[in-house]
């Protein structure tokens, strides 16, 4: 702290010293001279670089013009160095300001203050996989968040900084629980039943989401999305999917720095996003209207005019939220470091639910000599997970959410015996658990551990010639324990056990991976070349072990050993692949304005049939920076233009380990009174499965107006996905039913438009908006012969020429009133739903038959984010929004589960607000009369198919940095107080819930369950929702950042 108020009081000393008079500068200027010419030959400098608010800037290079000699600023903006001669000129420098000289002349303190300058964006490196490029070099698509934009945030996840500020890049957060996984694709869904997932690249080691989304947001320092084939396709069969890169801060040498953030904070399910449902007495008016303006029998015999529970509240809560983070970070000209840790605590939202996370990281470069770099990098992490509840958003009757949504209202938690209630109690109904009952009886935990180490070799062969060896390796293991004990006399819950169980498991998962490449940049006079070649090899095992049991002889006990042996089971199994591959990229620029990029891999996966484990993928992309050309510098418009287009090929290795190859299944079989034990046949295999492979053309046009100030980016995509993945079947007397096979292709195109400006900049005020909008027209354009694939009975259909899948069924068009034509209805009364008699029969089909037509369709057609900040002195407020349109899904619980022919409660605004009660009365023309719904075609029909478009307000946060003046006698180097909001609004026509939930998928493809391939997807159901998804939690949080 002293240090830093003596540089700062002697610059402030030099800049307003007194002027030396004449005299004294004749007399004393030769002797100076010559004092200094013998002891300046090496003087010692040192200061501060800040920025515009007084904040340190990390990284800034300071260069002794006309010499190799310079270093670099610590975290904290200090600097040391010697110069050669007190004539000597600085020159400061960092990506992102402009630059600035200072002569040495006599001072020995040298602090300044760097302006930001937008022209310079061009400037910013990005991370291409295998290397970095200026963005001004990129002729791919590739879209970057920096860690300003991600610290400026109290977040959780990487996820959480991606969501709206990436064109192109969907984040669907199916379920809201702490510690569940977002829905990710870019550009599209490219695969109907394998994987959509991109693939996540950390600090260079290819893994999956779950690793990623336990790095700590602040030990992160880019992110980069690579979309296109020019960008992805040096991640060959892992790349038609999109790739997304994290490198994480690395050490920068200078002062030891020590930054400690602590958010605190509390989430709340706020009532504008749950479903409202009826209170007691709109349940009673409902049910008496049904029943012809008679209260029933099951309300007048079992309600006793009081009670009204409001079940939802019975399970929300307030979650506490808490983040601490540390790092620590430093070095000097051999070695630079850098060690942090996290620790969060973040509770759910439902009674019973929460997540602790406890993560590190250590990361070490040495110089061994000028020519010779190796680095350590090692990020362990445990991840523990619980809940009260068999699931959250995937068990239609028996998730918390679900179970408070169903229960009537006019029933008490508890019956006069002390017993909790169930919906049974109410004659006719259905034994809807008692989510009290259902926390009480119920316990999930689980937990993660993974660790993710690397090490690397860099030698400088030559000047331009560079090789680098890595070797990572990343070790993961999940527990889980589930145990359930049922009351004791009561009626078993509907989708809950009789008896007592209790179930275990273990995955132990391990990779490691070997990379080596050499690079040669050489410039030649306008010719500038960059040569990557390199062999990699990869090598993955998976194994499980389960065991489960039920009725436990000793409750409260978690040993598979104290429940009855007779249903005493186990499993286990063990997958190992590997991934062998050669790639090679070339990077031309001519006059630095004409661009060339090639990029080719070959792969070798064991994954595949063994006719077809080697293929190769590649790109070529050409961009041209016409700004540069001469007819465009006498305008003063156009700052930076860039025209690029590429195409190539990548590919998706996302299918189970032994897809390609015949198994058997094991089969316990009883023969009288004897159990044998065999095998029988299980999947026939495939030898000539192959990946699928992605065909992409993306054209972009990248501009950057009134010196960079508007920034807007175009990109036009075309994707066509080609040997999908899908299963055929097969005649049964081979003893299958079906195989997985490549057949059929899709297309995925559309428009993307980046738009980032700085609308006010002076002294005092900063004011940037951005913005991106993302359109895509989906197709499936071959299913190997068949004009459909049908799934969920029939109701969800992959159609050629339609969306990745649609939603058939009865169209409703309006509510009957009085004297109208109801001859063709399966209702004939007024209020009743009408529908469209297609083939003029004279009556209405179900979904299945002729009266069944599209409905809605799964594509989303349109995401947008918005961002927005502005800056006063000291004070920062920034906003995020985002949203979608276009998407449908089949909403199951709404007209099947909770739907007006059961005597569950239910949705007031889809069931209730606007229906039809007479013709004084008659609604919105939309919802049907409590009598109206009727279950020979209403159940799967367009009134249950709901669009799920929506805009957020993802988040707001205010910063206040804490004057300098201030912090350094805190002994501080700089401090910032912050306060945020995230989810703090959604606006939707959506029923209830979350738009973006999406019910589990049961499996593998069938009819009867899910359409994704299993283990390779995220298992959700696209077009179907049910149980409802629980309403994303709006999270306030209050934090302070301090750096020493």
């Amino acid at each position: 702290m002293s240090n830093k108020k003596h540089i700062l009081m002697k610059k402030q000393k030099l800049e307003y010293s007194p002027n030396i008079n004449k005299l004294r500068y004749f007399v004393f200027t030769p002797i100076l001279c010559m004092i200094f010419s013998f002891t300046f030959a090496q003087q010692a400098i040192n200061g501060i670089v800040l920025d515009e608010n007084s904040q340190p800037i990390p990284g800034v290079s300071i260069l002794e013009k006309g010499t190799n000699n310079g270093v670099e600023t610590d975290f904290d903006g200090n600097y040391s160095m010697d110069v050669s001669s007190m004539n000597s000129i600085l020159v400061f420098s960092s990506i992102g300001f402009s630059s600035q000289e200072v002569a040495v002349e006599n001072q020995t303190i040298i602090s300044v203050s760097l302006q930001e300058d937008v022209s310079l964006l061009e400037e910013v490196i990005v991370t291409t996989g295998y290397g970095t490029k200026k963005r001004r070099d990129i002729t791919g698509s590739i879209a970057s968040i920096n860690a300003g934009q991600i610290d400026s945030r109290p977040i959780a996840s990487v996820e959480e900084a991606l969501q709206g500020m990436v064109p192109g890049l969907n984040i669907a957060q199916r379920a809201s629980s702490p510690g569940e996984l977002g829905t990710i694709s870019i550009r599209g869904l490219g695969s109907i039943t394998a994987g959509t997932q991109p693939l996540w690249v950390i600090d260079g080691f290819p893994t999956d989401q779950r690793n990623a989304q336990s790095i700590n947001p602040a030990d992160i320092k880019s992110v980069d999305v690579l979309k296109d084939a020019s960008s992805t396709a040096i991640y060959g069969s892992r790349g038609a999917n999109g790739v997304i890169i994290i490198t994480t801060k690395s050490g920068i040498k200078g002062r030891s720095n020590l930054n400690l953030t602590i958010t605190n904070g509390s989430a709340s399910a706020p009532k504008s996003a749950r479903m409202t449902v009826l209170n007691a007495e709109e349940y009673v008016q409902f049910h008496k209207e049904k029943n012809g303006g008679i209260i029933p029998d099951f309300i007048a015999n079992n309600w006793d005019g009081v009670t009204d529970t409001d079940w939802q509240d019975l399970i929300f809560r307030n979650g506490q939220y808490q983040n601490y983070a540390i790092s620590a970070s430093g070095g000097n000209e051999k070695v630079t470091y850098l060690l942090s840790g996290n620790y969060v605590d973040q509770q759910g939202i439902v009674m019973g639910e929460g997540q602790k996370k406890y993560s590190a990281r250590a990361k070490v470069d040495f110089k061994a000599s000028d020519r010779v770099t190796v680095g350590i990098n090692l990020a362990p992490n445990i991840t523990t997970v619980g809940r009260k509840s068999p699931g959250t958003d995937d068990s239609d009757w028996a998730s918390l959410y679900a179970q408070s949504l169903m229960l009537a209202p006019i029933l008490p938690i508890k019956r006069g015996n002390g017993t909790f209630s169930m919906n049974s109690d109410l004659p006719g109904s259905l034994p809807v658990g008692n989510p009290m009952e259902t926390m009480q009886n119920w316990e999930f935990d689980q937990s993660f551990f993974s660790l993710l180490a690397g090490m690397n070799l860099n030698i400088e062969i030559t000047e331009g010639l560079n090789f680098m060896s890595s070797f990572s390796a990343n070790i993961g293991t999940s527990k889980s324990e589930t145990y359930y004990l049922p009351t004791v006399g009561q009626t078993v819950p509907i989708a809950m056990s009789p008896v007592s169980s209790y179930n275990t498991g273990q995955n132990q998962s391990t990779s490691w991976l070997n990379e080596n490449t050499i690079n040669y940049k050489k410039v030649i006079g306008d010719h500038s070349f960059d040569l990557l070649g390199g062999y990699t090899v990869q090598h993955n095992i998976f194994e499980s072990v389960s065991a489960n049991t039920s009725e436990l002889k000793v409750p409260g006990v978690k040993n598979v050993n104290i429940g009855n042996s007779d249903n005493l089971s186990g499993a286990n199994s063990k997958n190992e692949s590997s991934l062998i591959s050669y790639l090679g990229r070339l990077n031309y620029s001519l006059k630095d304005k004409y661009l060339l990029t090639a990029t080719v891999r070959s792969d070798g996966s064991s994954v595949f049939g063994e006719n077809n484990r080697t293929q190769t993928f590649g790109s070529a992309a050409l961009g041209w920076r016409f700004s540069e050309e001469s007819f465009f510098q006498e305008q003063d418009l156009v700052t930076n233009g860039k025209l690029r287009i590429s195409y190539g090929t990548t590919g998706s290795n996302a299918i189970p380990s032994f897809a390609s190859r015949a198994t058997f299944s094991t089969l316990e079989h009883a023969f009288g009174s004897n159990a044998v034990f065999g095998t029988t046949l299980g999947n026939p295999g495939n030898s000539s499965l192959t990946w699928e492979t992605a065909k992409q053309l993306d054209i972009g046009l990248d501009f950057g107006l009134f010196n960079n100030r508007l920034n807007i980016v175009f990109d036009y995509f075309n994707n066509e996905t080609t040997t999908l993945l899908l299963t055929k079947g097969i005649v049964p007397s081979s003893g299958y039913a079906s195989f997985l096979t490549n057949i059929g292709s899709m297309r995925n195109k559309g428009l993307e438009i980046t738009l980032n400006t700085e609308i006010v900049r002076t002294e005092d005020w900063k004011w940037y908006i951005g913005g991106n909008i993302t359109t895509n027209d989906q197709e499936i354009l071959d299913l190997g012969g068949e004009d459909e694939i049908q799934n969920f009975f029939g109701a969800l259909r992959r159609v050629v020429g339609g969306e990745l899948q649609q939603i058939r069924g009865p169209k409703v068009i309006g509510i009957a009133r009085v004297g109208d034509d109801q001859s063709a209805q399966h209702l004939q009364t007024p209020g009743a739903l009408i529908y469209e008699d297609v083939n003029d029969d004279g009556k209405i089909s179900n979904f299945l038959g002729a009266d069944g037509q599209l409905v809605g369709d799964t594509n989303v057609d349109l995401i947008y984010g918005f961002n927005t900040n502005v800056r006063y002195k000291n004070w920062e407020l920034s906003a995020l929004l985002n949203g979608q349109s276009g998407a449908w899904v089949y909403d199951f619980f709404l007209i099947q589960l909770g739907a007006s022919f059961r005597q569950t409660n239910l949705s007031k605004e889809f069931w209730y607000d606007g229906r039809y009660i007479d013709e004084a009365n008659p609604g919105n023309g939309i919802t049907p009369a409590a009598d109206g719904f009727d279950t020979a075609s209403g159940p799967v029909s367009s009134f249950g198919s709901v669009k799920t478009d929506y805009w957020r307000i993802r988040n707001i946060t205010l910063n206040y940095d804490i004057p300098k003046s201030f912090s350094d006698k805190l002994g501080l180097s700089s401090a910032k107080i912050f306060t945020s909001v995230e989810n703090l609004h959604t606006f939707t026509d959506f029923v209830g819930g979350n738009p973006e939930a999406r019910r589990a998928s049961a499996g593998g493809p069938s009819l009867i369950g899910g359409s994704q391939i299993g283990s390779v997807t995220d298992g959700r159901e696209l077009g179907l929702n049910s149980p409802p998804g629980l309403p994303l939690p709006r999270t306030w949080t209050l934090g302070i950042n301090l750096n020493f």
